[in-house]
């Protein structure tokens, strides 16, 4: 039976919005949609009392999920760039098997991924190139280039770029200590554009999890704005089949 609701998960710096084009199209489907907020976007490092870490997001995540399943309600999560991993992290109480041990009905049955970054439990995370640190703010470095090539005009290309945030500059590192991909069952959509994750290491992360189906679309990093269609198509996909 299909999950009833679809939780999506965004990456760094793009916020809810990067989805924005996506949900009417669940909704049409017939699918209860939320949509996360990460902690971390758009908050400096300096606030008070801390800098929001990758626990933070798990958190906000772990918290949305458990009011949906604590409902008697099955979930597919889709997690795209960054929101793949935090994720996955977020759903050691909710899997299949651990909610069954705890006689509780509903749990997360299925995983998207859409150019999604994976990470087994141990990996410490580092800088990558594609970030770039100013004071406590942690920006994508030319994110013309890297999230928005897939889009010609550079007007359009401009407003989606002008819709990024930051990151905070520090505490966004940490340990990843769970995945969920390990315990449930997945599915990962490669963007061939993609010029911040090329789709090499993309397939090498999908065969990596042991993802099924692996499929591809035209798009590049952000291609739930550029590519709408193929990943609500991908993502109605994994979940009827689900």
């Amino acid at each position: 039976m299909a999950p009833s609701d679809i939780v999506l998960v965004p990456g760094y710096w793009e916020g809810p919005g990067i989805w924005r084009l996506v949900v009417p199209g669940l909704e049409k489907n017939g699918f209860n949609v939320t949509t996360i907020k990460l902690l971390s976007t758009g908050t400096p490092a300096s606030e008070s009392p801390k800098s929001p870490s990758m626990y933070d997001d798990i958190e906000v995540i772990r918290k949305a999920v458990e009011a949906i399943v604590d409902q008697g309600k099955d979930v597919l999560l889709v997690g795209h760039s960054a929101g793949a991993f935090l994720g996955s992290h977020a759903l050691r109480e909710f899997t299949p098997k651990a909610r069954k041990d705890a006689g509780k009905p509903g749990a997360v049955v299925k995983l998207a991924f859409v150019t999604g970054a994976l990470f087994p439990p141990g990996h410490e995370h580092g800088a990558a190139p594609f970030m770039d640190v100013q004071g406590d703010k942690l920006f994508c470095k030319a994110p013309r280039d890297l999230l928005f090539n897939d889009i010609a005009d550079d007007k359009e290309a401009q407003a989606e770029v002008d819709r990024l945030t930051f990151q905070p500059g520090f505490g966004w590192d940490g340990k990843v200590e769970y995945a969920g991909w390990t315990e449930i069952p997945s599915a990962y959509l490669i963007c061939e554009k993609d010029a911040c994750l090329p789709p090499p290491l993309q397939r090498q992360i999908a065969e990596a999890a042991k993802t099924s189906p692996i499929e591809s679309c035209d798009g590049g990093h952000c291609a739930p704005i550029t590519q709408p269609q193929a990943v609500l198509d991908f993502i109605v996909k994994v979940a009827k089949e689900a």
